[in-house]
């Protein structure tokens, strides 16, 4: 009993075993796997596209065709307010199976003409972005707390909800949208993304950012433990939405707290009117083994129209012992790369203020 027990047991792992690998080993379809009447060229595709659609209706094309007038059915079919019959006629173009096919370019891989089943898929997704709207809509300015709530559950309410907040902007050409949301409900919304805390919830205080330029808002975006784009994305386009004295605020937070976005915040501090940004936060992240090298970035380009090389000498000189900061003091004046760098570079070795030897050869090579 026991033999045929394990016995069995060896059957059914390797039944296992065979499936996993066939999972494994099914890869794209090729083009040699195709029938050769289901196999088109970019002349017969043309000509397809080149003729009165009306023409093959009805009759007993080649696949290409009915592969065409399938897609072009799909196509046409409007998803605002989807009778039973188109979202039958949907789902079962969702599940079609190519018949026609072409070379890809780049390999003997075949892929389909007309990829009827993932316009149909888009349009089913889009049908469902168009209901959530409609039950987004009223609770937008009524109670934004299930708005909020509602906007994370699927894909589908996420864009619907997108959609909603960019329709609702603050302003548009110049003027107050009359459905614009009130400071009051942004604030709301803000305050339940933010305590949320997901990824999904990152969409919304980025988009509420675009639309109502609320700080808030930001903040929570560039402070979030998430790591996503969109925190990249925003951080980038800052200066479209805040004032200069705003933006020193937000990117000094990332700068003085070490954030994921440090570096980034570094180059982008770096930008600001010289009359705005604390030079001294420069500085003293030179001696930073990861910000350094942003820093010095930041620096060589103030510098660009406000040079203070004698700064970066004495910050050179008190930090003599620190082979980071040395190092980075250094590369501010190599990026600098202007006759009063070079100069300042050459008085850093004549009055002896490097103390390493590799890096005293090294700036002799730049000036040489």
């Amino acid at each position: 009993m026991k033999n045929i027990t394990m016995a069995a047991l060896y059957v059914a792992l390797g039944l296992v075993a065979f499936k996993s690998t066939q999972a494994v080993e099914k890869g794209p379809l090729l083009i040699s796997e195709v029938p050769s009447g289901q196999v088109y060229s970019d002349s017969d595709i043309t000509a397809l596209k080149n003729q009165d659609i009306e023409a093959y209706k009805g009759s007993s094309s080649n696949s290409l065709a009915k592969e065409y007038l399938l897609y072009t059915k799909v196509k046409a079919t409007a998803v605002s307010n989807l009778s039973d019959a188109e979202l039958s006629f949907l789902n079962q173009a969702s599940e079609h199976k190519a018949t026609a096919f072409q070379r890809h370019p780049e390999g003997p891989i075949a892929v389909p003409v007309f990829d009827v089943a993932s316009l149909a898929k888009h349009k089913l997704f889009m049908a469902d972005v168009n209901r959530q709207y409609k039950k987004l809509l009223p609770l937008l300015h009524s109670d934004p707390a299930s708005f909020a709530e509602m906007s994370t559950k699927t894909p589908a309410h996420t864009q619907a909800a997108k959609q909603l907040l960019e329709r609702t902007a603050s302003e548009k050409n110049g003027a107050v949208s009359s459905g614009a949301i009130t400071s009051t409900v942004t604030n709301l919304l803000v305050d339940n993304y933010r305590n949320s805390d997901s990824q999904s919830s990152l969409v919304f205080l980025k988009a509420l950012v675009e639309t109502t330029h609320n700080y808030t808002a930001a903040e929570a975006v560039l402070t979030s433990k998430h790591k996503s784009p969109l925190k990249h994305q925003l951080l980038e386009s800052l200066d479209g939405y805040f004032s200069d004295s705003e933006q020193e605020a937000l990117l000094k937070q990332l700068i003085t707290e070490k954030s994921e976005l440090a570096s980034q915040a570094l180059i982008k501090y770096g930008q600001l009117p010289v009359s705005t940004l604390d030079a001294d936060i420069l500085y003293r992240t030179l001696s930073d083994p990861k910000l350094g090298a942003s820093s010095a970035l930041s620096i060589a380009r103030l510098f660009e129209s406000s040079p203070d090389y004698a700064q970066v000498m004495e910050h050179l000189k008190a930090n003599q012992k620190s082979r980071v900061a040395t190092a980075n003091s250094l590369l501010v004046l190599k990026l600098t790369n202007s006759a009063g760098s070079k100069a300042a570079l050459q008085d850093i070795l004549n009055k002896d203020y490097i103390q390493f030897e590799d890096m005293k050869v090294e700036v002799s090579s730049w000036l040489n």
